[in-house]
């Protein structure tokens, strides 16, 4: 877990500082649901009690997520200045949709109906998640 939210740190440090806040959010998660196909990405610790103390009690784990929470935090009050993001959404109600996003049940369940490729599956979370159901 440490290692993945060192290589997520990685990956929205190295996000391209000229593109639109929106664009950059869409990107961890593209990025995120990418590494989740490959088996990379762990369901959510609050699911798993025993996971989710061990993590808590974790100062270097601990230390990576604020860290993380504050760059994505900052993405979004970014894209709310911009207009992409309602501006009366709380930042810490994005920032869980997004995480949420990421290990939805929703893509195991879309990929084991084998109907839609993964990249198909990818959008759809996406463009549900940054753009709703209207």
């Amino acid at each position: 877990m440490i290692r993945l939210l060192e290589n997520t740190l990685a990956f929205v440090r190295g996000l391209a500082a000229d593109q639109p806040a929106l664009g950059q959010l869409k990107s961890v998660l593209q990025w995120a649901l990418e590494i989740r196909m490959k088996g990379g990405l762990p369901t959510l610790p609050a699911e798993n009690t025993s996971l989710r103390d061990a993590l808590l009690n974790n100062t270097r784990y601990i230390s990576r997520l604020m860290d993380l929470n504050e760059l994505m935090g900052q993405l979004i009050e970014k894209a709310k200045s911009e207009g992409s993001i309602r501006k009366d959404l709380p930042t810490e109600v994005v920032l869980f949709t997004v995480y949420a996003r990421s290990c939805d049940p929703t893509l195991d369940y879309l990929r084991m109906g084998e109907q839609y490729t993964d990249d198909q599956v990818i959008h759809f979370l996406l463009t549900t998640c940054f753009d709703g159901l209207h």
